[in-house]
């Protein structure tokens, strides 16, 4: 074989083997890329630590903590929990009122293999009225509350929201009452993991409330004063 195909022969095999490893290294780096954390999965009631087994995320998920307080009659119940969440998830923080209780979470996360993220903190629940009021009610089997029932928002929680829950086509639960911005930007994020159907809408203030008890009052007056 003449030296210039036998160059030619050497380059040509030189660059299929090139060819051949940038394609090995770039499925090498989709393959490492589709394998998510491992993140210990663990739940536990009125603690700040939790320990389980550790299981293998999706690629866009983080090693998440959650840490949520309840807060019914006076009484406070916490709770703590561990797992994979995705990353639009992290640093969530927001809560939720309704007449029968308050509910809160704060979500913090962290990114190698089974680690721990710092233990989401929450301030204690503030109790200055906002001038929101809202209609409150929590219900069973049912697709609506009496609207007389209503509930003065307070701290944050300046949004008013619907939330209906169903088994198949039949409504199981069915909740209003307060609840944070933060909740609501994230009941409508694609995917949210927020059970049934949740909806916000503005609340109505202290004064258009009395506002619109005074014209009721009036109308009502008037109306019985006509004689006819």
């Amino acid at each position: 074989m003449e030296p210039i195909f036998k160059n030619l022969t050497t380059q040509l095999k030189s660059r299929r083997m090139t060819s051949l490893i940038g394609i090995l290294c770039l499925l090498s780096a989709l393959t490492a890329t589709s394998v998510g954390l491992s993140c210990i999965s663990c739940f536990s009631l009125d603690a700040t630590s939790c320990t389980g087994d550790s299981l293998t995320c999706t690629s866009k998920n983080l090693c998440g903590s959650t840490y949520t307080e309840n807060l019914v009659g006076g009484n406070i119940t916490r709770s703590y929990n561990r797992g994979c969440l995705p990353s639009s998830e992290c640093n969530l923080k927001g809560g939720i009122s309704t007449n029968q209780g308050r509910i809160r979470s704060i979500i913090s996360c962290c990114d190698t293999d089974n680690c721990s993220s710092s233990i989401p903190i929450l301030p204690p629940f503030n109790n200055d009225l906002n001038g929101v009021v809202c209609p409150s009610c929590v219900s069973s089997n049912s697709t609506g509350c009496n609207p007389s029932e209503t509930i003065k928002c307070k701290g944050d929680e300046k949004v008013c929201f619907t939330q209906t829950i169903k088994h198949g086509s039949t409504v199981i639960t069915y909740i209003r009452g307060c609840t944070t911005r933060s909740v609501c930007d994230f009941a409508s994020r694609e995917g949210s993991p927020l059970e049934g159907e949740f909806v916000c809408m503005s609340g109505v203030s202290s004064l258009q409330q009395n506002l619109i008890l005074l014209c009721s009052l009036i109308l009502y007056y008037c109306t019985a004063s006509i004689k006819w």
